[in-house]
């Protein structure tokens, strides 16, 4: 349990009354002289952790004259919430803005071979006193906690919005002229390419808002290139936001091999295995046991696509047009081929399939929509596959007892 302060009947966490303090030192700071503050953004490298893949950024605070040194980071998650997981992949859980000490905070980098790197933000007394106010006010619980959007509102995106609304129409960005922009797509690629897995499996999941251009301010929603965007401020024409960076720690982890065996070696492999299949071997147990297999767990695929679109809260997974052929009355067409194989309805899914996946197909030439290179395979599997249902020649056993 907390700790809490009592004061005149009333009780305060103690972290918040030391922000109070420093804050309203602050206001008053004038009557005394200029305090030894310094105010400076920490952007933290990858990490090996899922959460951590994209790095982290925070503003430091320090005050000599106090012997203070705080880290103030939006970042913060409790893993102790009620129903923890249930939230996180429904993008319910809440986020939250704490602080810490600096001496408790570079260690834990430290230990994760993360690199850390620092810039100090060059801005005069009373722009440090607005922005340690605000982070303050924020600090309060009915404002420091807010719902995590991938894209558009995390740690990064948050940081970078302290500085614009404090110092408001004073900051402008003057960032070189660019022949093209990149995607979201784009940007977070080179975090994630040296698992091959991860990459496709993230790619599959992602929807449209993933391939949306990201200007240079929505390109700060990772840390790196808040860190390199933000060295574009100015404030008031002429002072620059942030000084050259510093660095605290060296990374002590590359970014890895991932696995030796990549996805699209292993589907590529699998169109000859499912072409022997069906050539030589009989068109009845095996081969129907094969078929439903891969028919089942494309549908639990597109279950799982279905659900990160239509029930949860994440921007980035909506309009994912990747269900056009990973959907999840897939996982029927694989139970009636166990169970009823001889159904009806399977011919016309077939060629429902088949008009899918050519919907797909031309939204992906006419779009920015990208394709994966390991879901080619899966994508002229699946047209095979379709072409079997609608192929009333196939014979397929009248009873489920095949299994036997």
């Amino acid at each position: 349990m907390s700790k809490k302060i009592g004061f005149l009947g009333d009780q305060i966490h103690p972290m918040q009354f030391r922000i109070l303090c420093l804050a309203l030192f602050f206001l008053f700071s004038g009557i005394s002289g200029r305090s030894q503050t310094r105010l400076s953004l920490l952007t933290c490298g990858p990490g090996d952790q899922m959460y951590a893949l994209f790095g982290h950024t925070a503003i430091r605070v320090q005050d000599s004259l106090r012997g203070t040194d705080h880290v103030f980071n939006f970042g913060v998650f409790d893993f102790d919430t009620p129903n923890f997981t249930w939230k996180f992949m429904r993008g319910t859980l809440m986020y939250k803005l704490d602080i810490q000490e600096f001496q408790g905070f570079l260690p834990e980098y430290q230990y994760e071979g993360r690199s850390v790197i620092e810039q100090e933000l060059l801005l005069d007394e009373a722009d440090e006193a607005a922005i340690i106010a605000f982070l303050a006010e924020n600090y309060q619980s009915d404002k420091r906690y807010y719902r995590y959007d991938f894209f558009f509102d995390n740690c990064s995106t948050r940081t970078r919005d302290v500085f614009e609304k404090v110092l408001k129409e004073r900051l402008k960005y003057r960032f070189p002229e660019s022949e093209s922009l990149p995607t979201f797509r784009d940007m977070i690629d080179p975090f994630i390419g040296h698992d091959s897995w991860l990459d496709f499996g993230i790619d599959i999941l992602l929807g449209a808002p993933t391939d949306w251009t990201a200007d240079e301010r929505g390109q700060m929603f990772l840390p790196a290139f808040l860190s390199s965007n933000l060295a574009y401020g100015v404030v008031d024409e002429t002072r620059p936001l942030l000084s050259p960076p510093v660095t605290f720690l060296e990374p002590a982890l590359g970014n890895g091999t991932g696995a030796m065996v990549k996805p699209a070696w292993v589907f590529w492999l699998l169109l000859p295995f499912f072409a022997l299949m069906w050539a030589y071997l009989p068109k009845i147990r095996q081969v129907l046991i094969l078929d439903a297999v891969f028919w089942i767990f494309y549908g639990l695929v597109g279950c799982l696509i279905a659900f990160m679109w239509f029930g949860t809260s994440h921007l980035a997974t909506n309009s994912n047009w990747n269900l056009l052929w990973l959907n999840p009355l897939q996982f029927a067409v694989g139970i009636s081929l166990l169970l009823r194989p001889r159904a009806k309805w399977l011919p016309l899914f077939g060629w429902f399939q088949l008009l899918s996946l050519l919907a797909y197909l031309i939204a992906w030439q006419a779009t920015s929509l990208e394709m994966h290179f390991a879901s080619i395979p899966l994508i002229i599997l699946l047209v095979l596959q379709s072409l079997r249902l609608v192929d009333f020649k196939i014979k397929r056993p009248k009873n489920p007892d095949f299994l036997k």
